[in-house]
């Protein structure tokens, strides 16, 4: 797998490393890797309140750093499409910001 300073710059790569975030954000309690796929959406699909979604976008920017903000591109954007992003959403996003800082 490609990596850019020991963070994983493919699209699997990146998917795994966010399913596992999201998994230390709800709990395993209440969701698995297996799961979570990349359409699914933080509200609908993984059940996340809100405040879970910011504990979520400072996982990601604690593991790809301050040039990858997460919380930052999520602002820009009304409430509705946050809740309903998907994780492929997030995960182009994040190649494009990771590639960007190479």
């Amino acid at each position: 797998m490609d990596k850019v300073n020991e963070r994983p710059v493919t699209a699997d790569g990146i998917l795994l490393q966010l399913k596992q975030m999201i998994i230390e954000v709800v709990g395993e309690d209440f969701l698995s890797l297996e799961d979570i796929n990349e359409d699914c959406s933080f509200t609908d699909d993984l059940e996340m309140e809100s405040i879970e979604i910011v504990q979520f976008a400072d996982k990601v920017k604690g593991m790809y750093g301050e040039h990858v903000d997460l919380a930052g591109w999520m602002s820009s954007m009304e409430m509705e499409k946050i809740f309903n992003l998907t994780l492929k959403e997030v995960v182009a996003y994040l190649e494009k910001a990771i590639l960007a800082t190479n």
